[in-house]
């Protein structure tokens, strides 16, 4: 038994990785009828979708990338391509530019919300600028799912536009909408014990008429936040670019890219990987700015257009898992993808019908996910000081090469590999930056990069073996100020009593790490009394 328990302890030990390799966003369903799934690693058609969408959708799968279900803001389809039960009716917008949002609920492995938006008012009308929640319980029907609460009341009035990324935390999920007649944006929390109601706002960007609307879009990393503005006026719309704290929910520091003749109406929005470049789209060209100055007028400056000018309205853009940027142009049957957003200025190499969706086609919308899912694509193993840490890319079936460094310099020659999938240890605890430049197989090239932090181990002395008398207690103590105990007993607080001769062993974890002591304890019988005395003694 004792050895049981030990044993899945050294495995939880072993099983301490970073959270950012999930392929949520492996399956898209969009515009009519088409489809896309990047589990291969590079995109492969799908032809089998029951959406006909002219707007915002939004797709989940689960971690391994099957495809949970997909919702044009109205109705919900299931893995069956069917209606699920109770799917229709939600109050989302199929005319909006985002219609709706998946969130899973952190702590949960089947409950789901679908977050909706209305659609844009063309007139403005004050019955439709509400957002609702539904709730869906996918261990249902067999893991096809249920709608098990519908069109709750969350907020108004709202335009048609929300993104969502995780909390500082990697547990717990930031959902921002915008006030419509306003320039606040209201960032919502859901944890393990639901929605917070009660929003943070941030009374920041611009107030328009708020009726030409363009996506919301937060970074990966949750650092950034960017909104296509779109005023009644090409000339006063404009690209609002703001830092997002993934902590609180605030949005401070904006920064305008503005609008002229030839910038007509943003639409889409996008960081690059690295979040050193932002894309939009504005009516039939793909714009790109640098955002590595930070400076208003520096970005402005390096404002260039991807030499691309369709007569075709551009919509949404979206980050894929293969850490390109899809852009879909309205009623074609391909995709336009931007090979290395990394890069600056044409070398970024837009593809123009990249990608062919084998006769179906788009619309206006890409799927909107929770960003962080596109996030750190390096996924890693053990976190405690002197242990081996095995690192892994998640989309390694599309890479052809790759350099690492550790960001560890005091390692000397073992801090950078070219191994697919390495390992180090680093030299100290602390915060490493790691990161890898990968060549895909097509020869284009990306750059990840994930922030490690090593942990020390936490020490517990039990003291030395000890011999007792079997009439005699005696406590162990593990120490005060460890988050968690484990004794071979199968106790778990920080002491315990025994009078039982035997070897007893304690675990003791600090949140990240653990330490481990033992203690063998012998018991000795009573071998004389004294005259006058009951009490027989040992020796």
């Amino acid at each position: 038994m004792k050895q049981t328990k030990y044993l899945l302890f050294l495995i939880c030990i072993l099983s301490i990785s970073d959270i950012y390799s999930q392929k949520e966003g492996n399956i898209w369903y969009f515009g009519q009828y088409a489809g896309l799934d990047f589990n291969s690693g590079s995109p492969v058609a799908l032809t089998n979708s029951a959406m006909n969408q002219f707007g915002g959708c939004a797709t989940i799968s689960d971690s391994d990338g099957n495809l949970l279900f997909y919702t044009d803001g109205e109705t919900i389809w299931n893995s069956s391509h069917q209606i699920m039960d109770n799917g229709t009716d939600l109050r989302g917008g199929v005319f909006a530019v985002q219609s709706a949002i998946i969130v899973k609920k952190p702590g949960s492995d089947s409950l789901y919300y679908v977050f909706t938006v209305p659609n844009r008012p063309n007139p403005p009308v004050t019955t439709c600028d509400s957002s609702f929640y539904s709730i869906i319980d996918i261990s249902i029907n067999g893991g096809l799912g249920k709608v098990i609460s519908k069109n709750n009341y969350l907020y108004s009035p709202i335009i048609d536009k929300v993104t969502a990324v995780y909390h500082e935390n990697g547990e717990d999920v930031w959902v921002v909408l915008h006030e419509r007649y306003s320039g606040a944006f209201c960032s919502f929390l859901i944890t393990s014990t639901g929605i917070n109601l009660t929003p943070v706002i941030s009374n920041i960007g611009n107030i328009g008429n708020n009726f030409y609307s363009g996506y919301l879009r937060a970074s990966s990393s949750g650092n950034r936040l960017a909104n296509a503005y779109r005023n009644g006026i090409a000339s006063e719309s404009k690209v609002e670019i703001f830092d997002f704290d993934n902590s609180t929910g605030i949005l401070s520091n904006p920064i305008n890219v503005y609008g002229y003749s030839i910038f007509a109406f943003p639409y889409g929005i996008e960081f690059s990987p690295d979040e050193s470049k932002l894309y939009f789209s504005a009516d039939g060209r793909i714009y790109q700015v640098d955002l590595n100055s930070g400076d208003e007028g520096l970005i402005n400056s390096s404002l260039i257009y991807l030499n691309y000018n369709s007569l075709f309205y551009l919509g949404a853009l979206q980050i894929g898992p293969d850490q390109k940027i899809y852009c879909c142009n309205d009623y074609n049957e391909y995709l336009h993808v931007i090979d290395n957003p990394d890069e600056l200025g044409l070398s970024c190499n837009l593809v123009v019908d990249a990608v062919y969706l084998e006769g179906n086609r788009t619309r206006r919308g890409l799927p909107t996910f929770n960003q962080s899912f596109f996030a750190a694509n390096i996924s890693f193993q053990n976190v405690c000081l002197g242990d081996t840490t095995f690192f892994e890319l998640s989309y390694y079936n599309s890479v052809q090469s790759v350099t690492w460094d550790f960001g560890d310099p005091a390692s000397g020659s073992n801090n950078t590999s070219t191994d697919l999938y390495p390992y180090h240890i680093f030299t100290g605890t602390g915060t490493f930056t790691v990161t890898a430049n990968i060549t895909l197989t097509d020869n284009t090239t990306s750059v990840s990069t994930v922030d490690v932090t090593i942990y020390d181990y936490p020490v517990v002395n039990l003291g030395n073996n000890t011999t007792i008398c079997e009439t005699d207690n005696i406590t162990l103590d593990a120490g005060a100020g460890f988050a968690s105990y484990l004794w071979s007993t199968g106790a778990t607080t920080q002491t315990i009593t025994v009078n039982l001769a035997d070897t007893y062993d304690v675990s003791v974890s600090n949140g990240n790490c653990d330490g481990f002591d033992t203690i063998i304890l012998t018991v000795q019988a009573p071998a004389v009394a004294f005259a006058g005395s009951d009490e027989p003694v040992c020796q």
